[in-house]
């Protein structure tokens, strides 16, 4: 049962609010292209006082899961660890005239201590950036951060008109596709 009152358990939008269609194979395929080209993703968590606060941060995805790195002592990890949801922006441009794909995520949040899913998130991202291997966390300054979705949005503007599809994402699906070269990153709790 969902308790409305503690922020952590609150629900979503999709969880319970709106009716969301399920995920299908060629959405899967189009948000996983759309992860897998890029590098940033806007992060927004909730504040201490009940505000919104976002910014950008590095990602790597595995499957629909995302990956970041943070300080130990980041305003967002704390905001993290006292309120799991967060929202997430990703945004390609595709043209001169301003067309975009992008997508826009509602997730829970949270640190990642398992040893065999830190090194696999290591190793993905060595594969997968190898210019970057040098700032991988090895010490216990920085904390790996999982996102897992709940609800994601596909929007693509086109001349100047946004086009949405909004679909609510299971445990299933949020491990999708680890024939990208991430099949390392399991989730252990998803098995």
């Amino acid at each position: 049962m969902i308790d409305n009152s503690n922020p952590s358990t609150a629900p979503h939008p999709g969880e319970s609010e709106l009716p969301l269609p399920g995920l299908h194979s060629s959405a899967t395929a189009a948000i996983l292209d759309l992860l897998d080209s890029q590098r940033e993703m806007t992060l927004a968590v909730i504040g201490p006082d009940g505000w919104p606060r976002a910014t950008t941060v590095g990602y790597l995805n595995a499957g629909l899961n995302l990956y970041f790195i943070t300080g130990r002592d980041s305003g967002k990890l704390a905001a993290i660890t006292r309120d799991p949801r967060v929202g997430v922006a990703i945004r390609r441009h595709m043209g001169d005239h301003g067309d975009a794909v992008g997508l826009s995520i509602t997730g829970r949040a949270a640190e990642i201590f398992d040893p065999l899913e830190i090194e696999n998130i290591n190793q993905a991202l060595w594969r997968r950036y190898p210019e970057l291997h040098l700032f991988c966390p090895q010490q216990d300054a920085v904390a790996i951060v999982k996102v897992r979705p709940v609800t994601i949005a596909s929007i693509a503007v086109v001349e100047g008109r946004s086009h949405t599809h909004a679909f609510a994402i299971g445990p299933a699906h949020a491990n999708a596709a680890f024939g990208r070269g991430l099949e390392s990153v399991v989730d252990p709790s998803a098995t």
